[in-house]
């Protein structure tokens, strides 16, 4: 079960995106995001629908995580310590055939039996999906050359 405080800490803290700012809900799930990560739970009554988002369209345009065949789905890998090519100050980390920042994925590897998708969504940088026990959510990839 994932807390408030967890939930939490996958907002944004930022004054200029206050609409996601805190959790939320639509439809029959609470969602929290800061832009870079997204994840979403079972609806908790306790959070306020946001109007400014529209969570369906958003949501059906990508692979939904439980269409994704077992097969594509891999334990989060290792994760460099400062070691490795920064790129803008990026560490990127290969996960199937998106590059993921170390620091994003630091941030989700400690939810409960997370798991990440090997399959690309519907666009070469589009949102690399995961899930975990209670839910599920997208990753932002990095856009890199693959020159670099």
């Amino acid at each position: 079960m994932i807390n408030d405080m967890v939930l939490r800490s996958f907002c944004a803290i930022d004054n200029c995106r206050k609409e996601i700012n805190n959790p939320y809900n639509h439809g029959d799930y609470t969602y929290a995001t800061d832009g870079w990560i997204l994840i979403r739970i079972p609806k908790i009554d306790k959070y306020n629908k946001n109007p400014s988002i529209n969570m369906d369209y958003f949501w059906k345009s990508i692979k939904l995580p439980d269409i994704i065949p077992d097969a594509y789905w891999m334990d989060i890998p290792e994760i460099p310590n400062g070691v490795g090519k920064i790129i803008k100050d990026k560490i990127p980390v290969l996960v199937g055939y998106n590059y993921l920042d170390a620091k994003l994925l630091q941030r989700i590897k400690y939810l409960p039996n997370v798991k990440i998708s090997t399959v690309v969504t519907y666009s070469e940088y589009g949102p690399v999906p995961f899930k975990f026990e209670g839910g599920d959510g997208i990753i932002m990839p990095l856009r890199i050359s693959k020159k670099e």
